[in-house]
């Protein structure tokens, strides 16, 4: 039951918080800070395991709502997510992003060496690939390569040549 006192005081907390960057509440295990008990909670549940959320058609268990939701989608077939060029839709919000991509041609991820840009991240690591595998063709011997995800950035180490690329930038050590 929502009532005026819970309200007021929800307001408070939201007019304390929201607005003023205060994160009172703390993670005993990382410190890591929040600005309301309820996203404390769910936090705390990447540290205990806590899976409370349950699929009722296949028994598979989530530590948020949200990621329920999005996987009971998987047994309804609902696609909500629509693209507004053609006539695909998407069960997630992000998949409906990154095929909207092709249809605005936006490149997010540039290759470190070339320059040639891609739409996703599997694109661009496929990529580089090609170029690994080029410079071996040319020096006849082995190229170890790391390929490490850094959000939208990537950390390309080559042992043998020595040399990173980050954000695109190629530094000689």
């Amino acid at each position: 039951l929502f009532t005026a006192t819970r309200f007021i005081t929800s307001l408070n907390v939201h007019l304390k918080t929201g607005h003023t960057g205060e994160k009172p509440y703390s993670c005993s295990f990382c410190r890591k800070r929040f600005s309301a008990h309820n996203l404390l909670k769910a936090h705390m549940r990447t540290h205990t395991g806590e899976r409370p959320y349950v699929c009722r058609q296949c028994g598979k268990t989530f530590s948020n709502p949200g990621n329920l939701c999005i996987h009971r989608r998987l047994h309804t077939g609902e696609k909500p997510y629509c693209c507004a060029h053609c006539d695909k839709s998407f069960s997630r919000s992000g998949h409906l992003k990154r095929h909207e991509l092709l249809h605005t041609k936006e490149t997010l991820f540039p290759c470190g060496q070339c320059g040639k840009a891609y739409t996703d991240k599997s694109s661009l690591k496929k990529h580089m690939k090609s170029h690994a595998s080029k410079e071996q063709k040319e020096q006849g011997e082995a190229s170890t390569t790391l390929v490490a995800s850094f959000d939208k950035y990537f950390l390309i180490i080559y042992c043998h040549y020595n040399l990173i690329s980050l954000k695109g930038y190629i530094l000689n050590l």
